[in-house]
């Protein structure tokens, strides 16, 4: 299965966010599970987010 196409737009993960916050907060289209299968291949599991990490935003 292909990876999603990405925007170019990154997001920086602060300290109590979620994927599905993140999602939420910039109108992420698919919520949390687009953001996750855009970064599958940084993030390992959808409820393991580091603060500091860089991710990658979907197109829309």
């Amino acid at each position: 299965m292909a990876a999603p196409a990405v925007s170019g737009d990154t997001y920086t993960i602060e300290s109590g966010d979620t994927l599905g916050t993140i999602a939420e907060k910039l109108g992420v289209v698919g919520g949390w599970q687009a953001l996750y299968e855009a970064n599958a291949d940084t993030i390992i599991h959808a409820d393991l987010i580091f603060t500091g990490d860089v991710l990658q935003l979907p197109a829309k």
